[in-house]
């Protein structure tokens, strides 16, 4: 991606998520790409199937058109719609992705809307009355390949297995789609539960397979994926140590406090004279620790409450 594709980009997003945000001006950006220069990563959130399959569907429609005499006036311009459409879905289709939007298939609400089941689906307070000229060029596309396919075949026989393997293919990008779309849905959700979160709650996210994140600030590879993956139980047990560790923790402060407010007043009546300032620093930092613990007592019940519904909700299945 070149850095006049990268500045448009960042300068969409500016204006779409916060219109009254001033971004640097585009010269000051090319600076900072000429400084920081942009390189292509390869990387999949999990087992991201989707995008891998929706790749291999890609170019096996490319292969189909390569080797298909009868449509070699128009391989040019459907392959170059199709390297627009892949490239659009991999980038720009993230940032379209809203929970409102008059768009069909950028309108979160909508499209993941059952439309048999009134129980998974959602009314939307705007009309779906624009359309987005990267998605209708998908969609037109892949329909165009698949009609040029019908009335070029003459093999019957031949016929249905190209058609059998190009729908394979067609569902693989559309389920890709369909995936993005999920995601992007979720990572709001996220986003919108964080942004909720008060001072004594904190975000537990439970699935099959959680890791915590490495203990060590240089832990390698190799360590971390061998770690072991903790259950639930495990989880709940974890916690518990936690607040355990922090009772006894707590006696011993209680103790030693005690202690030292002993001395500090022996010492407040064995001189008059002491700084003011510093006792009262004392008594600041005492009552910062005393909140400290108030909200991990907080964090630590609202995770026990967490882990005890979800407990009670596999219990159900």
């Amino acid at each position: 991606m070149g850095p006049t594709r990268i500045i448009d980009q960042y300068l969409l997003y500016c204006e779409e998520m916060c219109s009254d945000f001033e971004p640097l001006g585009k010269s000051s950006l090319f600076t900072i790409l000429d400084a920081c220069k942009a390189s292509t990563r390869k990387s999949l959130q999990g087992i991201n199937y989707f995008a891998a399959e929706a790749g291999e569907a890609f170019d096996g429609i490319r292969k189909m058109i390569e080797d298909k005499v009868a449509l070699h006036n128009d391989s040019a311009r459907l392959i170059e719609n199709l390297k627009r459409a892949r490239f659009y879905l991999k980038s720009d289709y993230k940032v379209h992705v809203a929970r409102s939007s008059n768009i069909a298939d950028h309108c979160c609400v909508y499209a993941l809307s059952d439309p048999e089941k009134r129980d998974f689906a959602q009314d939307c307070d705007h009309e779906h009355n624009e359309s987005c000229a990267e998605c209708s060029n998908l969609t037109r596309t892949l329909n165009e390949i698949e009609r040029l396919l019908e009335e070029t075949e003459e093999d019957e026989e031949l016929l249905h297995r190209t058609l059998k393997k190009f729908r394979s293919y067609r569902e693989a990008i559309e389920a890709w789609k369909a995936h993005l779309l999920r995601s992007i849905n979720q990572d709001l959700c996220r986003e919108n539960l964080l942004d909720k979160l008060s001072n004594d709650e904190i975000y537990l996210n439970l699935d099959w397979a959680m890791k915590f994140l490495p203990i060590k600030s240089r832990e390698p590879q190799s360590e971390f994926f061998a770690n072991e993956i903790l259950n639930e139980s495990q989880i709940r047990s974890f916690f518990g140590r936690l607040k355990r560790e922090r009772q006894i923790s707590g006696v011993e402060q209680t103790s030693t406090d005690k202690l030292s407010a002993q001395k500090k007043s022996v010492k407040s009546y064995d001189n008059e004279n002491d700084d003011q300032e510093e006792l009262e620093d004392d008594f600041q930092e005492n009552e910062a620790a005393i909140e400290e613990i108030k909200v991990f007592e907080n964090l630590w019940a609202n995770a026990k409450r967490a882990l005890e519904s979800s407990s009670h909700g596999m219990d159900k299945r």
